[in-house]
């Protein structure tokens, strides 16, 4: 929809006159190189001069002195003045360079397109020496500077196109692109363009048809005398920071067909005028400030195509009329606080029958979600998420065949109050394009049936996370081959992991945990080798960890936590793309074997709260970018490694709850992103380090190391010893804080 139609309508226009009359002129043109114009000629080879070409470029082999100039490629020349360049069109040529200054000798020239390359420098002053220059069209380079002065009504009388957008112009706009009577179009779009837009834009191009401005720093308020373009029919200004209000008096406008205001910093109501713009076709209002009800009078826009004004303060209710918009494609009002019921779709005139896209996401509607919403026919995208729709999910969504994206989450919708299945999800099976299925966080509390297995072969996203779900996890989810991403965490979800999982290749993403899933991890998930994300946390699975784990080479985030895996197997250390591991709160037993450090992309690893033994392997020192390790509450044993002071992005390290015995490294203290640490009850000894992490520790961090001394009172540690304490004073710091010990138990 933002595509310059209109511009582009006018520019084949202009290339094909003049494309026709070079065809014609070149049957009058003589094979002497006499008859043709040296000046012409030497400002093409100019500019060829000043550029770079693709080795297989058509300007490399026909622009030379050998052929006429009307047969160069993208030269036309005039049909009454022969051998005379009227149009140059080399855009999509893939050029490097600068734009030659003897340009501005091609003064018969009536288009110049240049667009779609890599051009930088400047514009060349002397384009303002093309006096009968209609169409200048630099659009999609890498042009710099600012927009000379040149380009002004004296010198360029009959300009009716000027499209610079797609550069890295800087500046204002200048007075002098104010001044054409004959401009059409100016499209300055992302440009690095500021200061505001002059309130007299339109008191000086009575003929402006087309405005764009979008992507650049303009600033100040939108011009009121915006009425005065009374043929403007395209005007864009997206993305800018524009403040104020939407003028009222742009509802006299009665040409406009676009209007975009996407992404500024407006505010002020949407004006009931707009509601005057019959020819009003596309308005973009997104991501403003702007509050107060939608006005009803918007329904009276019979040819609406797209209407979006998502990420603003919008109140009140939905109104009823704007269902009733004939060629209404997408709608948008996400992200307000539009509350009441969403009104029914019954009754109406002809209920949007081309409606493809409705959006309203973040909002407080209430109510049902009306049955009739499946007169909407062409539906493709419905995005109701995050609001208080509540009742039973409507089983007439499955009369909607054409959706691809359905999402309801975080709603209160239940099932039917007299099924036991989810039955709306058998209802969905009609919907053979469907891609993306959300309904989590609801509570329909249900089991889901097995013909969830015959939903859609093109569903990518099935999300019915939070949603009390019951039961087992059918078999036939198996059949889902086309599943990219498949969440049903935090239910009540019972048995076994359905071994069908494994049909589903193309998973990258998996979510079963939270729920009560029991027996074995099975094997057949390994055969899910696309898999980035896999958790099956907070589950009742048992048994040792698959072997074939280590097939999952593509996985970066792996969390098997709260389960009660047995052992760990080596191939999980082949993993070399994960970048978090979390298998605390297991019963794994065995030890960290020194391949852990191939896991030279991880990050995260967590092996707290299992029985794991022996001594932490020094080569974990190889994790360079390693940022939380926590070993917490197993049995390891031995020192400390000192070579954890290599592990520089290490940020929180829990060493807690074990059996290690010897110093403290003070090599530690050189970890300058270790912002926490827990080494208490453990079997260290000797004095605390006082420098890096160790200046902002508290004394829970040390607990339980009836051997560690400090010369600082902060820690409540004995003090560092210049001699050897007597055996009474041992005791007595040995029964304080086994003491302590005894406290933090019931803590």
């Amino acid at each position: 929809m933002e595509i310059c139609v209109v511009i582009r309508l006018l520019l084949t226009m202009h290339i094909f006159i003049f494309q026709s009359c070079a065809s014609i002129g070149s049957s009058f043109s003589s094979s002497s190189s006499k008859t043709n114009n040296n000046t012409d000629m030497l400002a093409l080879l100019a500019l060829k001069s000043k550029i770079q070409l693709p080795s297989k470029s058509p300007i490399l082999g026909s622009w030379n002195t050998n052929t006429s100039l009307c047969n160069w490629y993208g030269v036309s020349c005039s049909l009454r003045h022969q051998q005379r360049v009227s149009a140059l069109n080399i855009s999509y040529m893939n050029i490097h360079g600068t734009i030659s200054p003897q340009i501005g000798n091609l003064s018969f020239l009536r288009v110049l397109n240049l667009s779609c390359n890599s051009f930088g420098g400047p514009i060349p002053e002397t384009v303002g020496r093309l006096r009968l220059l209609r169409v200048l069209n630099f659009r999609d380079n890498q042009l710099d500077g600012s927009i000379p002065s040149t380009i002004n009504a004296q010198m360029l009388t009959k300009l009716e196109i000027l499209d610079l957008q797609y550069n890295h112009l800087v500046g204002t706009i200048p007075p002098s692109v104010l001044n054409f009577t004959t401009l059409k179009g100016i499209s300055l779009s992302s440009n690095r363009i500021s200061a505001s837009i002059s309130n007299d834009i339109c008191r000086r191009l009575p003929k402006l048809e087309i405005l764009l401005l979008s992507f650049n720093p303009l600033g100040g308020h939108i011009p009121t005398s915006l009425r005065l373009c009374r043929n403007l029919q395209q005007l864009e200004l997206r993305e800018n920071r524009l403040t104020g209000s939407i003028p009222t008096n742009l509802g006299c406008l009665s040409h406009l067909k676009y209007l975009n205001l996407y992404t500024n910093r407006l505010t002020g109501r949407i004006p009931a005028s707009l509601g005057n713009l019959s020819n009003l076709e596309s308005l973009l209002l997104g991501n403003n400030s702007l509050f107060g009800e939608i006005p009803a009078e918007l329904g009276q826009l019979s040819n609406f195509i797209y209407l979006d004004a998502w990420s603003n303060n919008l109140s009140g209710r939905f109104p009823p009329g704007l269902f009733n918009l004939s060629f209404l494609e997408i709608m948008s009002f996400s992200e307000n606080h539009l509350s009441g019921n969403l009104p029914e779709l019954t009754g109406l005139r002809q209920p949007v029958p081309e409606l493809r896209e409705l959006s309203l996401r973040v909002n407080q509607f209430s109510g049902r979600i009306p049955d009739s919403i499946s007169n909407t026919l062409m539906l493709k995208i419905m995005e109701f998420s995050d609001n208080s729709f509540n009742g039973p999910v409507p089983m007439t969504l499955g009369d909607l065949r054409y959706i691809e994206s359905l999402s309801v989450e975080n709603n209160t919708l239940t099932n039917h109050p007299s099924q036991k299945e989810l039955h709306f999800l058998t209802s969905l099976t009609h919907c053979h394009q469907l891609r993306v299925l959300g309904i989590g966080s609801n509570p329909v509390k249900g089991a889901p049936p097995e013909s969830i297995g015959y939903l859609s072969t093109s569903l990518e996203i099935f999300v019915i996370d939070s949603s009390q779900i019951q039961g087992v996890l059918p078999y036939q989810i198996g059949n889902l081959s086309g599943l990219l991403g498949f969440d049903v965490s935090s239910n009540d979800l019972v048995g076994a992991i359905p071994s069908s999982i494994g049909n589903l290749k193309n998973l990258q993403r998996l979510y079963l945990y939270g729920n009560k899933f029991q027996g074995n991890l099975p094997n057949e998930v390994c055969q899910l080798t696309s898999l980035s994300e896999f958790t099956v946390a907070e589950n009742k699975l048992y048994g040792p960890i698959p072997f074939c784990i280590g097939n999952l080479t593509t996985v970066n985030r792996i969390s098997f936590s709260s389960n009660a895996f047995t052992s760990i197997p080596h191939t999980m250390w082949q993993l070399s793309s994960v970048w978090l591991i979390n298998l605390s709160f297991n019963s794994l037993n065995g030890y960290l074997p020194p391949e852990i450090e191939k896991l030279v992309m991880l990050q995260i690893f967590d092996v707290s709260e299992n029985q794991l033994s022996a001594t932490i392997p020094e080569t974990l020192s190889n994790l360079k970018m390693l940022q939380l390790l926590n070993l917490s509450a197993n049995a390891f044993q031995g020192n400390i490694p000192t070579s954890i002071v290599d592990l520089a992005s290490l940020e929180s390290l829990d060493l807690s709850s074990n059996n290690l015995s010897g110093i403290i490294p003070k090599s530690l203290e050189k970890l300058r992103y270790l912002n926490f640490l827990n080494l208490s009850f453990n079997m260290l000894s000797g004095p605390v380090p006082v420098n890096g992490v160790f200046a902002n520790l508290a004394s829970q961090s040390f607990m339980g190391n009836r051997d560690l001394s400090t010369n600082s009172s902060r820690l409540k540690l004995p003090p560092c010893p210049d001699a050897a304490p007597s055996k009474s004073r041992k005791a007595a710091f040995w029964f304080k804080y086994k003491e302590q010990e005894f406290v933090n138990l019931f803590d």
